[in-house]
């Protein structure tokens, strides 16, 4: 009697997961943004060059910048507690396509260089869906929010003139939390009971701010450059910052600089496969 028991309860477990697994899946997408928005690129730092006049500024200024077209790629594992509601656990990563900027408007009487934009987001996106199913074909409306990690290096080139010779630097910048959300439609089309395609259409906002950067590699060698040249820490407020008796850095401490925030609002479209998880 007890072996019976025991014996109906497994019958029972196993019968609930296959159940429950009937409505979990599987989905991957890849997605193109394009940016919907355009801000004066952030003065990370500033950039200088020696010339037969001296130390000269560079101009790397952009009056209309934006790093948010770009491709991403996304899995994620969903849920569906019926036919108009679902949810999903969303992993995207996201890298920009747009990556050289030309210093605009240029300046006549100074240098003018040359910034790439090298961004990479890595993020997980809790998402609810609502729904609707046909015969073969279902419409969903999705809404998400999540946070990531943001990684970004910056190049800067100086063309060489007459006066300047060949000058480059490249910046990179310390891992840091990022926030997105957005929202979107969906399309998926059936192809038997476990395999769909879909394709979706979506709006995407990101935020992103820098900590610490730190230069990499410099035309100048790095061993003749000091701190205060090579590593910069960001802040939402400067107090209490050791200065030189001329207003400068101390040469022995990072630049400090006040933070400016990424703005990454895009809109994108996708298509994508979904495996069903079925007896």
């Amino acid at each position: 009697m007890k072996n019976k028991f025991y014996l109906i309860l497994v019958v029972l477990i196993l019968q609930s997961t296959l159940l429950y697994s009937q409505k979990i899946y599987f989905k991957v997408a890849s997605n193109y943004h394009f940016s919907t928005t355009t801000q004066k690129m952030p003065e990370y730092f500033d950039y200088t060059v020696s010339s037969r006049m001296g130390i000269l500024p560079v101009n790397i200024d952009v009056g209309k910048f934006s790093a948010a077209s770009g491709i991403s790629f996304q899995g994620c594992i969903g849920h569906s507690f019926s036919d108009l509601l679902s949810v999903e656990l969303r992993y995207s990563t996201f890298s920009n396509t747009k990556k050289e900027f030309n210093a605009s408007p240029e300046q006549q009487n100074s240098a003018n260089g040359i910034t790439n934009w090298e961004l990479r987001q890595y993020n997980l996106f809790p998402t609810i869906l609502f729904g609707k199913s046909f015969k073969k074909t279902s419409v969903n409306i999705f809404i998400y929010s999540g946070v990531g990690l943001s990684k970004l290096n910056i190049n800067v080139k100086v063309l060489p003139t007459n006066s300047i010779a060949d000058n480059y630097s490249k910046y990179e910048f310390s891992s840091n939390n990022s926030f997105s959300w957005g929202y979107g439609l969906e399309y998926s089309y059936s192809l038997g009971e476990k395999m769909s395609l879909f394709a979706n259409i979506g709006v995407n906002s990101s935020y992103y701010k820098p900590v610490k950067a730190q230069l990499e590699s410099s035309s100048t060698p790095l061993e003749y450059l000091t701190t205060s040249q090579k590593e910069i820490n960001y802040v939402d407020e400067i107090k209490n910052v050791e200065l030189n008796n001329n207003g400068s850095n101390k040469p022995d401490i990072p630049e400090i600089r006040l933070n400016e925030t990424l703005k990454l609002s895009s809109i994108y479209l996708g298509i994508g496969i979904k495996y069903t998880l079925k007896k």
